[in-house]
């Protein structure tokens, strides 16, 4: 049957190709941004505030890459990475929030704009935590319904 913890069974296994592109995608994606941040390393590397965004940047792109290459690993620990990804998304936000507030004087509307967008980073690694810490995972909001409910009807 498998261990309810780790979340292993005949269910996970429908999602092992959707994960596999989660993790291929969000990597690319994850590479450019990296490219993009060493070919324009003067704009955020003098800027303590941009180096905030830039951190929280890449640490969002790296949450699909880290949660799908976890789920692909034997027994689908997909617990375990939403444990560490919202622990580490929670760091990065607070981190962000303290460089506000440190360099606020010299903060632009852009700046402030980034401020504003971390509620939505919130939201999404709270919704990550809560689902995990539920038992249902990521698998609810992205899952179709299972086999068995369609051929009821």
């Amino acid at each position: 049957m498998g261990n309810s913890f780790w979340g292993t069974g005949p269910g996970l296994d429908a999602f092992v190709n959707y994960f596999g592109v989660l993790a291929g995608v969000g990597s690319a994606i994850l590479g450019l941004a990296l490219v993009t941040f060493t070919l324009q390393v003067a704009v955020w590397r003098t800027n303590p505030l941009r180096q905030a965004v830039a951190i929280t940047t890449l640490a969002e792109l790296s949450t699909p890459v880290f949660y799908g290459l976890l789920f692909l690993t034997p027994r689908h620990p997909w617990h375990v990475a939403g444990y560490i990804v919202g622990a580490l998304g929670y760091a990065v936000m607070a981190f962000h929030v303290i460089q506000f507030m440190r360099y606020k004087a010299t903060a632009t509307s852009f700046d402030k704009k980034q401020m504003w967008g971390i509620l939505v980073t919130v939201i999404s690694f709270s919704i990550m935590a809560l689902h995990t810490c539920g038992g249902s995972g990521m698998l609810i909001l992205s899952s179709p319904p299972p086999i068995s409910s369609i051929r009821s009807r």
